[in-house]
């Protein structure tokens, strides 16, 4: 759904609609880099829906760069950290990363390729 100021913003609930196994998706467009932040779990048809959501964002990039916030991530899979890695390959961008975890998950993400990552201390 598209909300005002720039933002795409999908929350979604779990099979058993609890709170620990969600995902919120929030893209602002309106900046550059283009950030796109997640909260929450990205496991099981979340990664779908990350997905979708990515796919639906990247013709709007034109040149601008792409960032993902995993500062609000507590649990990512082994299917969210590859679609990590080939959103960070075509988005021309970097992370945000705060957590041990996040961290992480970003240098694996990056695989090497030279980056800009932003870790908040």
């Amino acid at each position: 759904m598209r909300l005002g100021f720039g933002c795409l913003c999908a929350l979604t609930r779990s099979r058993l609609g609890t709170a620990a196994n969600t995902l919120k998706i929030t893209v602002l467009e309106d900046l550059d880099p283009v950030t796109i932040k997640l909260e929450g779990r990205i496991a099981g048809p979340w990664v779908e829906e990350l997905e979708r959501t990515w796919r639906e964002l990247t013709p709007r990039l034109n040149s601008k760069r792409l960032l993902l916030d995993i500062r609000g991530v507590t649990f990512i899979e082994d299917s969210g950290k590859k679609l990590l890695g080939e959103i960070y390959e075509q988005g021309n961008g970097g992370f945000l990363a705060e957590t041990p975890m996040t961290k992480y998950v970003a240098r694996q993400a990056m695989n090497g390729h030279d980056a800009h990552t932003t870790e908040k201390e």
